[in-house]
């Protein structure tokens, strides 16, 4: 994804965003600029366009690495994290075919581990890609906000 892509790849997110979750971000162009443009070992991003050069699907991760402590052979774990993705239609086979690719490409850039969180379209592929459960629990904190329960299915936000 390059500079020139945000404004498109900026509404194309929103679009899906707003039709898809309860809760969600509206990025600006700078938001997207920002957060999702790639860097060279902190965030990898790509797209999909049509014929007519609109964006249909958009999928993305970034590194969050671990120090290993007391082992003289490893002493960092390469983590990749999925961030905001999407496809056309939330089809779950084209989410499939495009995380596949982005775990072949966090594998060409040597991450030992790749880590999602059930937000988003991560359901449609956790089971088929052989993702297991952590260990933990994960929390949206949204301070000082008065909502219901929502379901993981229906937030739209990774990281603020």
């Amino acid at each position: 994804m390059t500079d020139a892509a945000v404004p498109k790849v900026t509404k194309a997110l929103n679009a899906h965003l707003q039709a898809n979750y309860t809760v969600h971000i509206n990025f600006s162009e700078d938001d997207v600029r920002h957060f999702l443009t790639p860097k060279e070992q902190v965030m990898y991003a790509w797209y999909v366009e049509d014929d007519s050069g609109e964006v249909t699907d958009f999928i993305s991760y970034y590194a969050l690495n671990s120090s290993v402590l007391g082992n003289d052979k490893h002493n960092k774990i390469y983590a990749a994290y999925a961030f905001y993705n999407f496809v056309k239609d939330n089809d779950p086979s084209r989410m499939r075919q495009l995380m596949r690719d982005l775990l072949i490409n966090a594998k060409q850039n040597n991450f030992d581990v790749f880590n999602m969180v059930e937000v988003l379209q991560h359901s449609l592929v956790k089971n088929d890609l052989l993702f297991k459960p952590g260990d933990g629990k994960l929390a949206h904190y949204l301070y000082n906000w008065r909502i219901r329960a929502i379901p993981a299915n229906k937030i739209g936000i990774v990281l603020v």
